[in-house]
């Protein structure tokens, strides 16, 4: 929903991602086990860690999803418990998702803006929310790629909208990388 602040440029709320659609019309929620007392939310990504001899499940991974692979973002909000199944929004590079952006060095560049599209940018979990960091430009941060702006929102809008594509390379599960919790930023392909 955007808004106007009180200089009178349009503002929208943070919301978690979303999918959008898929480029094959399938919908990719799938479920897994919970890795214990996580406390993800909706929208939130996630990935999937464990080692043989723990359970594999999912989990959060830091603020920063750079090191780690992104199984999706949570279609549910965490029970924090380990027999629990939670839906996932499956990334992978066909999932057209939509989320905020924001820029947490400057906040009049939390917004998006023309030159957004196609731009490489992280994905950012903080606060229980996933969003797109304009901060986050080195090839080891990013995540994802900008392919437009959600048609509810002005451009520019202060945490505007965009709709993104995970970049192959961060897809866990189509890249086989499994994190082990006795260290976790230790990739296992």
């Amino acid at each position: 929903m955007s808004r106007l602040n009180a200089a009178g440029s349009s503002v929208t709320d943070i919301v978690g991602v979303q999918q959008e659609c898929s480029l094959d019309g399938e919908s990719r929620v799938w479920f897994f086990p919970e890795l214990g007392a996580e406390s993800f939310r909706a929208g939130e990504m996630v990935c999937l860690s464990g080692s043989a001899a723990n359970a594999v499940g999912l989990t959060k991974p830091g603020t920063d999803a750079s090191g780690y692979g992104i199984v999706g973002f949570a279609a549910d909000n965490a029970s924090g418990y380990t027999s629990a199944f939670k839906g996932v929004m499956i990334a992978t590079p066909d999932n057209i998702f939509v989320g905020n952006v924001n820029n947490v060095t400057t906040s009049a560049s939390a917004q998006t803006a023309a030159t957004d599209l196609g731009q490489l940018y992280g994905l950012t979990s903080l606060s229980g929310t996933t969003y797109v960091d304009k901060t986050k430009t080195q090839t080891s941060t990013i995540s994802c790629r900008v392919i437009g702006f959600y048609g509810g929102d002005t451009v520019p809008s202060f945490y505007g909208r965009v709709y993104f594509q995970v970049l192959q390379s961060k897809c866990q599960l189509t890249n086989n990388i499994w994190l082990n919790t006795s260290s976790p930023v230790t990739l296992q392909v």
